[in-house]
C-alpha cells in the first residue's frame, strides 16, 4: 500500500487516512456508521488503477449495526458487509 498522497489526492486516499476507525460516511442520501477494515480492501490493486478506475471500484466496508457487540467482540460481531464505490463516499466524520 502506498502512503496517502496528499498533492494528488486518489478517491483510494480518503480511505487510508482513517484505516481501523470507526467512521461516519456519507454515502448517497444516508449517512452509514462503518468500520474501515484493512484486512478487506486491496491497496495493491487499487492503487495502480487511474482516478476514473477507482471512482468506480467497489470496496468492501463493515457496516456496524450493533455498536455494544461489536465493542465487545472487538470488532468481529455486529456487523454485516457492505460494497460502496469509491465515488459514492462523501464526507467522513469519527463516530462518537
Amino acid at each position: 500500500m502506498k502512503n496517502p498522497d496528499f498533492t494528488n489526492f486518489q478517491p483510494i486516499d480518503q480511505i487510508k487516512i482513517v484505516l481501523g476507525s470507526v467512521m461516519n460516511i456519507q454515502c448517497k442520501d444516508e449517512t452509514l456508521t462503518c468500520y474501515i477494515n484493512p484486512n478487506k480492501i486491496d491497496f495493491d490493486e487499487i492503487d495502480n488503477l487511474s482516478y476514473y478506475q477507482q471512482e468506480q471500484y467497489e470496496v468492501i466496508l463493515d457496516r456496524v449495526i450493533n455498536r455494544e457487540k461489536f465493542i465487545e467482540s472487538k470488532f468481529k460481531a455486529g456487523i454485516e458487509e457492505i460494497k460502496v464505490k469509491l465515488k459514492e463516499i462523501g464526507n467522513m466524520s469519527i463516530a462518537r
